[in-house]
């Protein structure tokens, strides 16, 4: 049920704002904090605010997927060391 408003929001609201965001940042050639200073001054909050976001958002995914990825490598590690010590009937 809360796919589909997802996904239209998306699509008429979410992708629109990324390509404005884009374009203006082309066109003006600055980053986030200038494209919406450029609009106002008061709104150079919203530019510093989507890269402090950006900043949070980093922060805890790359330790999250370094721990996935540490695990999946240690679990070929473990399996390894078992098939060792298998022998006879325990082998089928």
């Amino acid at each position: 049920a809360f796919f589909i408003p997802y996904i239209l929001a998306l699509i008429f609201v979410g992708y629109p704002l990324l390509l404005l965001e884009v374009a203006l940042g082309q066109h003006l050639q600055t980053g986030d904090v200038g494209v919406f200073g450029s609009i106002n001054k008061r709104c150079r909050g919203v530019g510093l605010s989507a890269v402090l976001c950006g900043f949070i958002v980093t922060t805890y995914y790359v330790p999250l997927l370094s721990w996935v990825v540490r695990s999946f490598c240690e679990t070929f590690g473990k399996m390894a060391g078992n098939w060792e010590n298998v022998s006879g009937a325990d082998a089928e």
